[in-house]
């Protein structure tokens, strides 16, 4: 009977060790999150580090996007697949974005290798030039201060442009 009572104070012992151990776990706190916010009536794309420093990525404009999606809904959509990306990708602060042609449609996609579509950001309006609408687009609402680099490449005849992404570097 008493090792009986000894195991059960041994089991209730050891969960009780368990339970506490695991409550007082946190979760890994995001190196980069993504937010959509507000500067001047413009809904922008910043990423915030852990340091509490913050650089805008876009400037959503909306004279660059069709009318029935809103700067602020691509705005909302885009930083939540950018935290999305973050997450699997253990939170880089550099990423390559890529004005590109999915389904006919422009788009902007991130791309790990170049080759292909890793997540599409947003995508446009048809055009009879898709990648120069996703290009031309890209450009002008990407902060080109934290573009390090844009890339132009030849493959299969066609142009192909790649926006090499770093953020919270001193090389800028």
């Amino acid at each position: 009977m008493r090792s009986k009572s000894l195991i059960q104070i041994f089991i209730l012992s050891t969960l009780a060790f368990l339970i506490s151990s695991v409550s007082g776990q946190s979760t890994p706190t995001p190196l980069i999150t993504f937010t959509c916010e507000n500067n001047q009536g413009i809904p922008v794309t910043t990423a915030k580090n852990t340091e509490g420093q913050t650089q805008t990525i876009f400037y959503w404009k909306s004279n660059t996007f069709y009318d029935y999606v809103t700067p602020q809904k691509l705005c909302h959509s885009v930083t939540e697949k950018l935290n999305n990306y973050a997450d699997k990708s253990n939170n880089s602060a550099l990423f390559v974005l890529q004005p590109t042609e999915q389904v006919g449609l422009p788009s902007v996609c991130i791309t790990e290798n170049g080759f292909r579509c890793d997540v599409v950001l947003f995508t446009l309006a048809p055009n009879e030039a898709p990648i120069d609408r996703a290009y031309q687009t890209l450009k002008s609402i990407l902060n080109q201060e934290i573009s390090q680099s844009i890339q132009d490449i030849e493959r299969n005849n066609q142009q192909e442009f790649y926006f090499s992404i770093s953020l919270f570097t001193n090389e800028l």
